[in-house]
């Protein structure tokens, strides 16, 4: 229907299906205002009487007029189409909200009250709604509560039963809806609005827990629960809902209605009555969030305190609301968590978590705000926890929150920015644009959480943020699918998303970001999948053309820079390119980490410490950053602090093998090589990766054990038969057995082949016993490593 007109309102978009049929976006052509069309399935209303009796009941809907229902404005037909016109209500819906997890305690009592207050002015016309539940109930962007299709159940039950149609199976219609029906409306008993405070009480269970009443998953099950079970206390599903709120739940969720709040007033007063007692309850401490004392923080902490005593308490608002928003060095700290998908299409995950990935890359090109990376929030993908609690185990101070659905030729995002140090929405909003259109739409989001943010923005973040263009849709698609299987970090991976890279590039080549795609999946399957010689030139020509399409793009000068490097050993070229990247994109985690690892190579052992730190403020949970701080220590021959580093790290995330390793070379060089093996043992058998397998035989050869170290040196010779092994591996055991000139022809094969892990030569205690000769110094005057 979309672009077609009924009576004097032109559809424009599909909005979804409610109970009665399609619902639309559309454009009120007398009064220049959009509204919501929900269109009646053709013969719905077959004769004179039932359309009779339908817009009668239309027009008593029509005069609810209250800030929390959202409004009927008119019911028309036009030619056989029958359809209501309604308020378009932006925001998002409550069962989105929920979807993240159990409210906090004054959310639930504020959207719980503008809920009764809705209610309650409907009942005192005689209006029951009879299908109260969270997808009806929409937050707007201000954080009010708007009730959808107020009446429209009953609408649709008496026009069937006129009509003598059915829309569906019994079983199939209620069961959206039969989680927050009453005992009595499932009996097909006569009902009043207690059966709407009972959906109201079924409802603030859901937000203050996080989770149903009556959880059961089949029809004959729940029906079974609501009629003859009570649900668990609140309080044992979540301890954090106060005694008096569980109270008001329970009364509302009674089985018979006499014992149930009588009126929506009374259910308004008693969450409004239990807030009041519950902040006085609170001391007066409790109600400013504690910042954390981190960085510089600490300077304004004291200052804060002193202003309290000299200007009153209400300086301590001020100053903790805006640090409880701060990060380390002043920055504001965001986490954009992952997108949920709410296209009803579980094959649409990946478009959920493409937008997440490219909102998350818009925003972190701001300098003045630290932006968690992507690796670290897809961890809490389809998670159940406070949105507190994320935030302190992320380490920062707002958070963003969302959905997207992608329904044909249409998207919709939904974000909200809050500030978890109280659980407060400071911004939420609600967009929707065709696909080909879908980078203005992260602009736009972006820009709007930069300024509910208040992050200052140079001209040319500005610039960046902003920038926006028409794209292929196919090609934006076929990009993203190939982000969600390079993700996944597989071989099997990386392939795949080459393959839809190269598939979105032909539907149009002008697009940047799928070369930048390219040319990291290259330097990942480098040396691992195949050699670099094959890899690493088709990395370097993909970033270079996304380069020349997109000069500012930061994830193609990422691959760049690596290849410039690690394959180049061009290390002041590849540190310039670094540092473009970053400059770019100052939240780019692996940026700074291969950065890092770059400046370890080189010797610059602080400087690199700095880069892999900043990376794991960024990617906090990444296994992989947390393993690389320990080496600027080690490398630095600060032993005793990287063994330390490197024993908590193994108890903290034992599937890591990277501290073993550590702790393999650091009991090795200490003279316990029984035990320095026994960590190197530790670290194969989690990470089977032929350099571990090399130092498995190296430590064996430190013992004295030739038999056990020539035995790993077969072993890596028959695996180098069915996958790549680097020469350098090949260079480690052949100097611990002492066959110089065989490590030297390996190290000069990895020469050849610009192997990446020989690029630790100048510093590895495996090259020891060949470090005098003058063919391994003329190996490291070529890779530019001599000085």
């Amino acid at each position: 229907m979309v672009g077609t007109t009924l009576s004097h309102y032109r559809i424009l978009e599909p909005l979804g299906s409610g109970g009665m049929g399609e619902v639309y976006l559309a454009r009120d052509l007398r009064l220049e205002r959009d509204v919501a069309i929900k269109v009646l399935p053709a013969g719905t209303l077959a004769n004179p009487e039932s359309r009779k009796w339908f817009r009668s009941e239309a027009l008593a809907l029509a005069r609810l007029n209250h800030p929390n229902i959202a409004a009927v404005y008119d019911y028309d037909q036009d030619g056989e189409r029958d359809f209501l016109v309604m308020e378009l209500v932006p925001g998002h819906t409550l069962s989105d909200t929920i979807a993240r997890g159990p409210l906090a305690e004054r959310d639930v009592r504020r959207l719980g009250r503008q809920l009764a207050d809705g209610l309650a002015a409907a009942h005192r016309q005689g209006v029951l709604h009879r299908d109260i539940k969270p997808g009806n109930l929409r937050i707007t962007p201000e954080g009010r509560l708007k009730i959808l299709d107020f009446g429209l159940a009953k609408l649709a039950r008496t026009t069937e039963s006129m009509t003598g149609t059915r829309t569906a199976d019994v079983g199939q219609r209620i069961a959206g809806t039969l989680p927050y029906m009453a005992p009595e409306q499932l009996r097909g008993d006569a009902i009043d609005a207690r059966a709407d405070i009972y959906a109201a009480g079924a409802v603030l269970y859901e937000a203050a827990c996080g989770k149903r009443a009556f959880p059961q998953e089949t029809t004959t099950a729940l029906i079974g629960a609501v009629l003859a079970q009570h649900p668990p206390p609140p309080r044992d599903i979540w301890p954090d809902v106060p005694t008096d709120l569980e109270r008001v739940i329970l009364k509302c969720l009674e089985k018979e209605p006499i014992r149930r709040y009588e009126s929506a007033e009374e259910l308004a007063a008693d969450l409004k009555h239990g807030a009041a007692r519950s902040a006085e309850a609170r001391p007066v401490a409790a109600k400013v969030a504690k910042p954390r004392k981190t960085g510089s923080i600490k300077p304004l902490l004291i200052g804060g305190a002193v202003a309290a005593v000299i200007l009153g308490i209400a300086s301590v608002f001020v100053v903790q609301g805006l640090m409880s928003r701060r990060g380390a060095a002043g920055h504001h700290s965001l986490a954009v968590l992952p997108l949920a998908n709410l296209s009803g299409d579980p094959g649409q995950e990946f478009f959920a978590d493409g937008m997440t990935d490219e909102l998350i890359t818009r925003l972190a090109q701001v300098s003045t705000m630290r932006v968690i990376s992507r690796s670290s929030v897809m961890q809490y993908k389809d998670a159940r926890k406070p949105l507190r609690s994320i935030a302190k185990e992320l380490g920062v101070g707002m958070v963003v929150e969302g959905s997207v659905a992608k329904v044909g030729s249409m998207v919709r995002i939904s974000a909200q920015l809050v500030d978890a140090s109280d659980d407060r929405n400071l911004w939420a909003q609600s967009y929707e644009r065709t696909a080909s259109n879908v980078i203005l739409l992260e602009s736009e989001i972006a820009k709007a959480i930069v300024a509910n943010v208040a992050a200052e923005l140079t001209p040319e973040e500005k610039e960046r943020i902003a920038s926006a263009r028409e794209v292929n849709a196919k090609a934006h698609e076929d990009y993203l699918r190939g982000l969600y299987y390079v993700n996944q970090f597989s071989i099997e991976g990386f392939h795949k998303g080459i393959t839809l890279f190269q598939q979105s590039i032909r539907e149009d080549s002008s697009y940047a970001p799928p070369y930048a795609g390219l040319a990291s999946a290259y330097c990942a399957l480098s040396s691992v999948d195949r050699p670099a010689t094959e890899a690493m030139p088709k990395a370097r020509a993909a970033a270079d053309q996304a380069l020349a399409l997109d000069p500012n793009l930061a994830a193609a000068y990422v691959p760049r820079a690596y290849v410039d490097a690690f394959y180049n050993f061009d290390w002041a070229q590849g540190e310039r390119t670094f540092r473009r990247a970053i400059q770019l994109n100052p939240n780019e985690a692996v940026a700074h980490l291969f950065y890092g690892q770059l400046l370890m190579v080189i010797g610059r052992y602080d400087d690199a410490s700095r880069e892999v730190e900043r990376a794991r403020t960024l990617d906090p949970l990444s296994s992989y950053a947390n393993a690389m701080a320990i080496w600027p220590l080690y490398l630095g021959k600060r032993f005793k602090e990287a063994g330390e580093a490197a024993t908590r790290l193994a108890a903290s995330d034992p599937k890591n093998a990277s501290p073993h390793f550590v702790l393999g070379l650091s009991y090795s060089m200490a003279g316990d090589p029984k035990r320095g093996a026994d960590e190197f043992h530790q670290a194969y058998a989690l990470d089977p990766r032929p350099n571990y397998l090399a130092w498995v035989g190296w430590a064996k050869a430190r013992q004295g054990d030739r038999a056990g170290a020539t035995q790993v040196l077969n072993q890596l010779e028959d695996l180098s038969r069915a996958t790549f092994v680097q020469p350098y591996n090949f260079a480690i055991l052949y100097a611990a057995l002492g066959q110089r000139d065989r490590c030297i022809a390996e190290l000069q094969r990895g020469l050849e082949a610009h192997s990446e892990e020989q690029v630790e030569i100048r510093t590895s205690v495996a090259m020891d016993p060949v470090r005098p000769d003058p063919r391994f110094k003329e190996i490291l005057r070529k890779m530019n490593l001599a000085s």
